[in-house]
């Protein structure tokens, strides 16, 4: 894991049929920048999630101090939440893996009304639009440098 101080905003939706409803043993309320203090990035790609991490830097992406700390599957991801239910959650999503489809999954849940942002490239959009459906409170298009994927491919072709 590897967190840094970052400034933060967070915006979120309501699903159908979940406006206003608290469900038992799930976050109150989605993170506002006011109480917003860690935000999560659950990404199985270790390089591609300290890329984002360094994005989600920047103060464009978020106002007020956050920590960021990336974590690779769903069981880190809801071991951080129980310690920080008021983290905001980014997902990365891709092809080549379910690691964010299964994460996505066992946050919604443990945590119905959990509003996470889910995160990948445009060339997975149907992946992406599929997850925002299935409950996320945004999406967010975005692509790793060309450092990290040149990484990523020479990584794949070794493979």
């Amino acid at each position: 894991m590897h967190g840094t101080t970052i400034s933060g905003e967070h915006h979120t939706k309501d699903r159908p049929g979940t406006a206003g409803q608290e469900l038992p043993g799930s976050p109150a309320a989605p993170p506002t920048a006011a109480m917003m203090t860690l935000m999560l990035i659950c990404d199985d790609r270790p390089d591609v999630g300290r890329s984002l991490a360094q994005h989600v830097q920047q103060p464009a992406f978020v106002s007020s101090p956050t920590a960021v700390v990336g974590v690779a599957d769903g069981y880190a991801l809801l071991e951080a939440l129980e310690s920080t239910p008021e983290a905001a959650v980014l997902i990365a999503v891709h092809a080549g893996s379910t690691a964010g489809n299964q994460a996505h999954t066992m946050l919604l849940t443990r945590h119905p009304t959990a509003a996470p942002i889910i995160v990948g490239s445009a060339a997975d959009i149907q992946l992406l639009a599929a997850a925002y459906i299935r409950g996320a409170a945004g999406l967010l298009l975005w692509e790793p440098n060309d450092t990290v994927a040149a990484a990523i491919g020479g990584a794949s072709e070794l493979a």
